[in-house]
């Protein structure tokens, strides 16, 4: 499928950048999915990646990345990102832009992974076209503080609440590698994967985080992230929560691998 009369397409220079975070925000305010994006957000998005930029009218219209890949059970997946501006859907962009996605992706894996939110129509039906099947369904849990209190429960003789402390930075890697291996998609972060997207993520709130410690070990943990745009947008806050098995009949107060999201 070729580009529509008009479209000029290269890759994003250090100049676009802004442009791409609008078109990024617009597609999130539309499709309901929550990942607002920052400029600093899009920068760790675009690093490494393979870019496609669409322009129509002198306007970004849409873009397309091609992450390096992620190795699962030594399989290499391509996680596809981007898409088109809702003011400049059903014009024929989506679909070349897929294409070009996908035989980039193919050069680096043979399994390629896209995300389309439910409301998606049109982009549910596009990825269905070029041979996609879903294989993961997700659910977002929120609470909201103004009709019922929120109840903290006491701890068992032995353990302690403590807030984050950097001494346990390493710990908290180690446990959260514990805690999810085995979980559809999951991947060991690495010391530089976890300092990059976890502990020293600009999005990442040590004053709402917490660590539930049994001695010198780590039971369960309650990591606080606040993506400045999401929360403007929406009022909310993530906590990604972790309890350890060996732990989870004492002290485990949600599902393990469950994302909480609360709006206050």
């Amino acid at each position: 499928m070729g580009w529509p009369a008009g479209v000029t397409t290269g890759p994003l220079g250090p100049e676009h950048p802004p442009a791409a975070v609008d078109v990024a925000n617009a597609i999130a305010t539309a499709d309901d999915s929550g990942s607002h994006v920052t400029p600093d957000d899009f920068a760790d998005e675009l690093d490494g990646a393979d870019s496609l930029g669409v322009w129509l009218g002198g306007r970004l219209a849409g873009y397309g990345l091609v992450p390096p890949p992620d190795v699962v059970d030594g399989q290499p997946i391509v996680t596809l990102k981007g898409g088109i501006d809702p003011a400049f859907r059903r014009r024929g962009l989506g679909g070349p832009l897929l294409d070009w996605q996908l035989r980039r992706a193919a050069e680096q894996g043979e399994v390629v992974d896209v995300t389309v939110q439910p409301v998606n129509a049109g982009g549910l039906a596009l990825v269905a076209s070029r041979g996609f099947r879903p294989i993961r369904y997700y659910r977002v849990m929120r609470r909201w503080y103004d009709d019922q209190p929120v109840r903290v429960p006491s701890l068992p003789d032995g353990f302690a609440m403590i807030g984050f402390d950097p001494r346990y930075d390493e710990l908290l890697r180690l446990t959260y590698n514990e805690i999810f291996t085995g979980q559809w998609g999951f991947l060991p972060k690495s010391e530089e994967h976890w300092t990059k997207w976890f502990t020293s993520h600009h999005a990442f709130r040590p004053e709402l985080s917490r660590i539930v410690v049994d001695g010198d070990r780590i039971a369960a943990f309650a990591l606080g992230y606040e993506f400045t745009v999401d929360t403007e947008q929406t009022g909310v806050r993530e906590l990604w929560i972790g309890p350890r098995s060996a732990w989870t009949r004492t002290i485990r107060r949600e599902p393990p691998g469950c994302t909480s999201r609360s709006a206050s």
